[in-house]
């Protein structure tokens, strides 16, 4: 939706549903509302609980480099008023002050360091909760219409009155099978960001700097036949498309990694100090990875019994 104007300083964004689109209350967004609990009482998330005053802070800008503006205390009403539909819709609000933070707050800043922090702890809170079989809770109507495909469960359809019930179970069974495996993809996601925050950290600029633009590889490149738009790999990309959800999995995260210092090696071998930070490079990667891949593990056993429950809930409903 289009931002508001500020009033006084601030953009408050809508916190109850419009009355063609209503949303509902489901088993994840209860515990969705239980994490920003939790949230609230980080000391990091004091700068994000409520919206900005551009006046208070003389930051009379803010609003015209920030477009959405979101707060932990929007999503609180928001929840509250049943206004998402699902937890994707929450779970976008959340990624928006984060994204929002990073937007107008230099890296390295106060705010910027914290909202890094906050946004740590919410995806270890996040890992907790079982998001694979998300049902409405009684007494919460349905969404007119929504961007997923949802049972309707008016009973004026005509056309689906005299559908058998083991259909009705099928359509559910379905459904069910078409949602992201939220979990799993959090935990995953979660040490993506901790590697790359890891191989880009400012005490190793001196190693990782050939990765800092792939337009320096056009000077260092030693075999010109080598088109670099078809690889276009390096630091800004890596983040770009791990935002836009792009990996599908750790591993395949490392591997894209490991493929970019490959060509560096590959097509960049007669520049010996180019090859020796790469090669320091791929030693601190392969450091992590496995300690990576143990915490993975580690976090994914610890929700098991959330999606047990889970899962014991949707078959007694069907």
């Amino acid at each position: 939706n289009p931002q508001a104007s500020p009033v006084l300083g601030i953009v408050q964004p809508p916190v109850v549903p419009a009355a063609q689109q209503p949303g509902r209350n489901t088993n994840v967004l209860k515990h969705l509302a239980g994490v920003l609990r939790s949230l609230f009482k980080i000391r990091s998330s004091r700068y994000f609980r409520y919206p900005v005053d551009t006046i208070a802070l003389n930051i009379p800008n803010y609003y015209d480099v920030v477009k959405h503006a979101m707060d932990l205390t929007t999503i609180k009403r928001r929840l509250r008023n049943n206004y998402y539909w699902n937890a994707n819709d929450a779970l976008a609000d959340f990624e928006q002050i984060f994204d929002n933070c990073r937007l107008f707050f230099a890296r390295g800043t106060k705010i910027e360091v914290a909202g890094r922090r906050l946004r740590e702890q919410f995806y270890r809170r996040i890992s907790q909760v079982d998001m694979d079989n998300e049902v409405p809770r009684a007494g919460t109507r349905p969404r007119v219409w929504s961007d997923y495909e949802i049972l309707d469960d008016s009973d004026s359809d005509s056309e689906s009155e005299g559908e058998p019930e083991v259909s009705e179970e099928k359509k559910v069974m379905e459904t069910v099978a078409k949602l992201h495996n939220w979990n799993v993809y959090l935990i995953e996601k979660f040490h993506c960001q901790k590697l790359l925050h890891c191989l880009t950290k400012r005490k190793r600029r001196h190693i990782n700097w050939p990765f800092n633009s792939i337009d320096l590889w056009s000077g260092y490149c030693q075999r010109r036949p080598y088109n670099h738009e078809i690889f276009r790999i390096d630091w800004h990309t890596l983040n770009t498309r791990l935002k836009s959800n792009e990996f599908q999995s750790f591993n395949d995260f490392v591997r894209v990694i490991s493929l970019m210092f490959h060509k560096a090696r590959t097509y960049l071998a007669r520049n010996k100090l180019l090859i020796r930070a790469v090669k320091r490079l791929d030693r601190v990667l392969r450091k992590r990875v496995d300690k990576y891949r143990y915490s993975i593990l580690t976090m994914k056993s610890q929700s098991s019994r959330y999606r047990n429950k889970t899962a014991f809930a949707v078959a007694s409903l069907l």
